[in-house]
């Protein structure tokens, strides 16, 4: 709750490039965390928990995040729009079904998994292993995974490094994931008082990795973002205020790796040990319910406390009405390797005012969404409006925008049916460069020329009020 406010304000202003401003802090912005959107996941999950116990399904899990009231973006927003498509968990988020398979979703929800399997991350690796899927693969589950892992160690472990190279050995070594972790703890072993230079030579390595926003230096990855994290722990040593503030110094999701390193931190030192300068209005909110949920701080709190118990007892352990028995587990690998986007690179994007690359038959006109948003759209309702694209790629995402007003189209890869879009969604989606709808993506294609036909169609969602159909940009991949 500290950590996410604290990074609120620059969250994605400063993309592959250090913040040197001042960061200000005020008691009472903590109240602010009750309505902030990089809560609600891993409490709506927890929601679910409490009702059908800790062996509910994923598809329990992934139902009521598909059908709550909160926006989401990214990969959780692509699980929800393929829950809606009856793609189901763990091909919700399969790099098949989901270009956001990489992103950090699951890496800013996973905490409480952590939480409530202290000293066990054997087990906390396996209810990753179910939830990750369900919006992310490969690296976007490592992610969560290794945040849980390094939850689960900080309750019996006060070395960071220690924790950090602990919960190194939950995934697989040979992941990109891992090999960015090590990266940080190799700079920081080299240079342990210059954390800038550390960032530095990361960030000019792997600061255009990202493949869901490729053009962009926008950078939702996990591995990326998980990294400076382990650059704000490390180079934090112990300190709350310093370790927040080096994981917005290292710039883009700054909310959500705050909140990582803090939460890292704080189950490190226990509440009390936390400053009352960052804690103090936390009290007069403590029993007032976060937005979209009927969860309060306290009865977070009890809920987590109640999962603990249940997982320790269920893996060897006891409790009694004052402490906790715990059989503490060393962390191991179970998770598979994965990779989600092999062998697959950039090479160029392509917006739909580039008339050398597409054609348009029919009446598409030009639409802009504005409020700082300005790209230009190409938009159709008409049945039968077609347009085509002629690109030269191994890989094809196609961008765009939905709505509750959105339609069907029809798209054809050299001349042959591939799948219907549905551009249906309840809210806005796809608003700003760096969050567009991803529309349709094909992986895997031969290295050669190729020709995307897309035609709308007569019918639409039952539950939509139009049939607008929205294009913006193709990324090829190389």
């Amino acid at each position: 709750m500290i950590g996410v406010e604290y990074g609120a304000p620059y969250e994605f202003k400063h993309d592959n490039e250090l913040f040197e401003g001042d960061i200000p802090w005020d008691p009472e912005i903590v109240k602010e965390s009750l309505d902030n959107d990089d809560l609600f996941v891993q409490m709506c999950y927890m929601m679910v928990m409490d009702s059908l116990g800790l062996n509910c399904s994923t598809e329990a899990l992934e139902a009521a995040v598909a059908n709550a009231k909160f926006e989401l973006c990214h990969a959780n927003r692509m699980a929800r729009r393929n829950y809606w498509r009856g793609i189901m968990p763990p091909l919700s988020g399969n790099p098949k079904y989901n270009m956001h398979a990489d992103d950090i979703d699951f890496q800013i929800e996973s905490d409480f998994i952590g939480f409530i399997f202290p000293a066990m991350p054997i087990s906390s690796n396996i209810l990753c292993n179910r939830v990750g899927h369900i919006m992310c693969y490969g690296d976007g589950v490592y992610g969560g995974a290794f945040v849980a892992a390094m939850h689960a160690q900080a309750f019996f472990e006060a070395n960071i490094e220690k924790i950090i190279l602990s919960a190194l050995k939950a995934i697989p070594a040979k992941s990109q994931y891992a090999q960015c972790i090590r990266e940080i703890i190799n700079g920081y072993r080299m240079h342990p008082n210059d954390w800038r230079r550390t960032w530095k030579e990361f960030t000019d390595k792997w600061g255009n990795t990202d493949i869901c926003v490729p053009n962009h230096p926008f950078n939702e990855d996990a591995k990326y973002n998980g990294a400076y994290v382990v650059l704000a722990l490390l180079y934090g040593n112990g300190d709350f205020g310093r370790t927040m503030e080096i994981a917005v110094r290292s710039g883009q999701d700054t909310d959500c790796n705050a909140a990582t390193s803090a939460g890292i931190l704080g189950t490190i030192i226990g509440y009390d040990a936390i400053e009352q300068k960052w804690k103090a209005a936390i009290p007069e909110i403590a029993d007032t319910p976060f937005l979209f949920t009927n969860l309060t701080f306290n009865k977070v709190i009890k809920s987590c406390l109640n999962f603990a118990q249940q997982n320790i007892k269920k893996n060897g352990g006891n409790f009694s009405n004052t402490d906790l028995y715990i059989k503490v587990q060393q962390p191991k690998n179970s998770l598979p390797f994965e990779q989600s986007f092999l062998n697959i690179h950039y090479s160029y994007q392509t917006t739909v005012t580039q008339a050398s690359d597409w054609t348009f038959n029919g009446t598409w006109h030009d639409f802009v969404l504005g409020r700082g948003d300005n790209d230009i759209f190409k938009c159709s309702a008409n049945s039968g409006d077609k347009l085509q694209l002629k690109f030269k790629g191994k890989a094809i995402l196609l961008e765009g925008y939905c709505n509750n007003n959105g339609g069907k189209a029809d798209v054809y890869l050299d001349g042959r049916f591939a799948e219907t879009i549905d551009f249906y969604y309840r809210d806005e989606a796809g608003i700003y460069l760096g969050n567009r709808a991803h529309l349709f993506h094909r992986l895997n294609l031969s290295d050669k020329y190729h020709t995307l036909c897309l035609v709308v169609r007569n019918d639409k969602n039952v539950k939509s009020i139009g049939k607008n159909v929205w294009i913006e940009r193709a990324i090829i991949y190389k």
